[in-house]
């Protein structure tokens, strides 16, 4: 399975908000700080008493509030995540790591209404609104498939002199939608020209020409992404994973390799690139090496469990393959996202195996 960690981007959204504003994790440093720790080994109901806690003592933090997030969506209550996000923008609406945090719960849980319900007051109090608030509501319209709606917000946050990249990004994506391709390309077009640089720009151009049959231009800004990148490595494993929800597998297998051969060493660079080379259903020797790495980075997750069962069927050994899946349910939890998915696919390989062994 092509996934990263549990958490991915939230977790890192708690961590790198700590360390690049202490005084936030200072404010009640025991308690937040045992909150994170009880996050890493999900104990979610002791990280929300933790930061119960600290809002006791010291009062609400951007910090508590993102814990207390992703400690409610471990817990499988994504509507208590949602609120508390919305809580903590009521009293910071311009907080961009609330809002990074609420689009990805919601996207994690594909359920946008209630976010957009909680967030119409706080957007009607404002005048005028702040650009990221108008941004996210567009984005949870347009992840919500309502392009039309999305529309609106996405115009207003793009046209303020702030107005962030996402809102350019995703008022091109929504035109493309609507079937207005060329409006679509002159606001990215638009856009490059006075940020020619700009890693997200250069993604989203990328990823529109890949969707629209022109893989030589894709190709150009993808590679003038990881020229400008701080960290290649890093921007061209993100862009492999990018292509591949955009239905590109062997674009997805270029960029994977690329950020190997850059220096990737991450479990879930191994992982999605051998799950990418499955789904082709080529290149499965390399394939058998990839998910084995990954594995042994990472052991005991289930995901990659799953990718290292899926490479032993592709190459027949559905023994392994049953064996491997066997050990990923154990570990994935009985009300887990991934659990129904696991569950088929051991579904899969066992009918298989019995049809290699009829009955005498």
């Amino acid at each position: 399975m092509g996934t990263r960690s549990r958490w991915g981007f939230s977790f890192l959204l708690v961590t790198v908000f700590v360390i690049d504003h202490p005084q936030c994790a200072t404010r009640s440093p025991d308690h937040l700080q045992l909150a994170v720790a009880y996050l890493e080994v999900e104990r979610y109901d002791r990280a929300l008493q933790e930061v119960r806690r600290a809002r006791r003592e010291k009062g609400r933090s951007t910090v508590g509030d993102l814990i207390a997030a992703l400690a409610h969506t471990g817990l499988g209550q994504p509507d208590a995540a949602v609120s508390t996000l919305v809580k903590g923008l009521r009293a910071e609406p311009a907080n961009t790591r609330l809002h990074g945090a609420l689009r990805e719960i919601c996207a994690r849980h594909e359920n946008y209404t209630v976010a957009l319900d909680q967030l119409a007051p706080v957007l009607e109090s404002q005048d005028p609104p702040h650009p990221i608030l108008l941004t996210t509501v567009g984005w949870l319209h347009a992840a919500a498939g309502e392009y039309q709606k999305a529309l609106g917000p996405l115009q207003d946050a793009a046209a303020t002199s702030n107005g962030d990249m996402l809102a350019t990004t995703e008022l091109s994506r929504t035109l493309e939608k609507l079937e207005r391709p060329q409006e679509a390309v002159e606001i990215l077009d638009a856009a490059l020209q006075k940020a020619p640089n700009h890693p997200e720009l250069l993604l989203a151009a990328g990823l529109f020409h890949l969707r629209r049959a022109d893989p030589e231009t894709a190709t150009g800004f993808f590679d003038s992404l990881i020229t400008v990148s701080s960290d290649p490595s890093q921007a061209a494993a993100r862009l492999a994973g990018a292509c591949y929800e955009a239905g590109s597998h062997d674009f997805a297998v270029r960029y994977y390799e690329r950020a190997i051969e850059l220096g990737a060493t991450e479990a879930y660079v191994y992982n999605n690139l051998a799950w990418s080379y499955a789904a082709t259903g080529r290149n499965l020797d390399r394939a058998l090496s990839l998910a084995l790495r990954a594995v042994k980075k990472s052991p005991d997750n289930p995901g990659y469990l799953d990718t290292y069962a899926e490479v032993c069927f592709g190459l027949g050994q559905v023994h392994r393959a049953v064996a491997l899946m066997r050990r990923a349910l154990e570990l994935e939890p009985v009300d887990g996202t991934q659990r129904e998915y696991l569950i088929e696919q051991m579904q899969r390989f066992q009918q298989a195996l019995e049809a290699e062994s009829p009955p005498s």
